[in-house]
């Protein structure tokens, strides 16, 4: 589903595993995206850096009539250069969502898909 969404990103140096906890925005130090796609398993964003495959990431999702951002744990699972645009569309799939943030996002995309059918 194609919602644009405003995004954090920040590279990690790894992903210890999924009980890493997801505290703490960071988001001055993350640059600024737009989700371009976003299911409830991973999101294509815009980055300004080619990132390699496999490479982890915390991504936070600023989504309407929320608080806080909706906090993941990811990975790049592909990369593409814009075509006459600068920058990169990035593929990353979830690999742990916040708590309550993956019912959150869930309930979210369902909504939208209402109003995209009707």
């Amino acid at each position: 589903m194609s919602i644009p969404f405003s995004i954090h990103y920040q590279k990690k140096s790894k992903i210890s595993g999924k009980n890493e906890p997801l505290t703490g925005l960071v988001e001055d130090v993350m640059p600024l995206s737009l989700s371009k796609d976003i299911s409830e398993s991973g999101i294509r964003i815009v980055t300004k850096e080619r990132f390699e495959l496999g490479t982890s990431l915390t991504v936070d999702i600023y989504a309407p009539d929320r608080k806080t951002p909706i906090r993941t744990l990811s990975t790049v699972v592909w990369t593409k250069k814009r075509a006459f645009r600068s920058g990169y569309d990035t593929g990353i799939r979830f690999i742990k969502v916040e708590k309550g943030g993956k019912k959150d996002l869930f309930f979210y995309l369902s909504s939208l898909q209402k109003v995209e059918t009707e």
